[in-house]
């Protein structure tokens, strides 16, 4: 917060972005710096509901919509203002922040669990430090999202399906990858259902699980989160004619189909096209090899498969907002905590170069460059 009010009030040797119109909706530079870009958006949301095509230009160039975002935040932060009679955004920070004090709390207790007391406060460590961390305590869905999935691998963990599903769905809700969660929901099934008959997790046994009774009942329950998102199809459909209108504006953004491979290698091919604010994006994305390949190696299949397919998701996107996007996946949490937990030497160097550079990534924030 001293990072950031002193960068806001131009008090540190960052000039104030050009680019952008810092908020002052609060008046008070403690509580705006956590309002900002697509907050606007949330607060759209909470205010006025979703557009209709008819509010929204038509041309052959795309133009930015609030059918990009999903409802559970924003309605969560309507009711609060509704019931409380605050402005809508104290409502979307104390929604963001509460949800983000169960989330670290939860994922504490999770990794806890899984490994050790050394290893649980490290993973709670590092999402206060982390280059990003910002984003659990400003208007946007990180905190509400990291929260859910949690809460889902630890409910799936201790083989409580149905209300894995039943979290995974408002996760459908909060943000598109959410649907993502049935796959450790239906690994850890799996999981179950090899164990009980003493069977090895391999392709042969995945397809005797998948045509069993265990199977089409792990079907069925991860079939709730697709009825959730479906409703919200429906309901996008009902506004713009098109269903799919959440993913299609993403063009409006610079967001869209790309090529992984091509995406990795874009700044050695073609330099000119990377903004200086996306470079913390690449950075990531070079980077998410290493835990991804430590989570193969665990054969953690739940965890694995869920990192993996939400960063594939995000660099085809266009790597665009990848570094804010790696912070709610769980399972990257869980595997560097556990390597910094084993390697003392590691942490002690580690852990103070990246809290450094979280504050770097907060000041930038806060003087209105798009570190998104």
């Amino acid at each position: 917060m001293a990072v950031g009010y002193l960068a806001y009030t131009e008090q540190l040797p960052i000039p104030l972005s050009q680019d952008y119109d810092l908020h002052t909706l609060l008046a008070n530079p403690l509580m705006d710096i956590w309002f900002a870009w697509d907050s606007t958006w949330y607060q759209m949301l909470v205010e006025q509901g979703y557009q209709t095509a008819a509010e929204v230009p038509q041309g052959p160039v795309p133009v930015q919509a609030n059918w990009a975002f999903f409802p559970l935040y924003p309605w969560l932060s309507a009711m609060l203002s509704s019931a409380t009679g605050w402005p809508s955004e104290v409502s979307l920070l104390l929604v963001a922040n509460v949800a983000f004090v169960f989330a670290l709390y939860l994922v504490y207790c999770e990794v806890q669990e899984l490994h050790n007391e050394r290893t649980g406060q490290l993973a709670a460590f590092l999402l206060l430090a982390w280059p990003g961390t910002h984003f659990f305590s400003s208007a946007y869905t990180e905190s509400l999202f990291l929260l859910i999935v949690v809460g889902v691998f630890r409910l799936a963990r201790q083989e409580r399906f149905l209300w894995a599903a039943l979290v995974a769905a408002l996760g459908a809700l909060t943000r598109s990858p959410g649907i993502m969660l049935v796959f450790p929901i239906a690994f850890y099934a799996w999981s179950t259902w090899a164990g009980k008959n003493k069977s090895r997790q391999n392709i042969r046994t995945g397809f005797i699980f998948v045509f069993s009774g265990a199977g089409a009942r792990t079907f069925l329950i991860c079939c709730i989160p697709l009825a959730a998102l479906s409703c919200f199809m429906a309901y996008l459909y009902t506004l713009t004619g098109d269903p799919l209108a959440f993913a299609t504006v993403q063009e409006a953004w610079g967001r869209g189909a790309r090529n992984p491979i091509l995406e990795f290698i874009r700044p050695f091919v073609a330099l000119s096209t990377i903004p200086a604010e996306q470079w913390m994006d690449f950075m990531t994305m070079w980077l998410i090899p290493i835990p991804l390949l430590l989570l193969l190696r665990e054969r953690s299949w739940p965890h694995f498969s869920f990192a993996f397919i939400l960063v594939l998701l995000a660099i085809t996107a266009g790597v665009v907002s990848l570094n804010r996007q790696t912070l709610v996946i769980f399972p990257i949490i869980v595997v560097l905590s556990k390597w910094l937990a084993s390697n003392p030497k590691a942490s002690r160097i580690l852990v103070p170069a990246v809290a450094c550079a979280g504050l770097l990534m907060m000041a930038f924030w806060s003087a209105g460059y798009g570190v998104v």
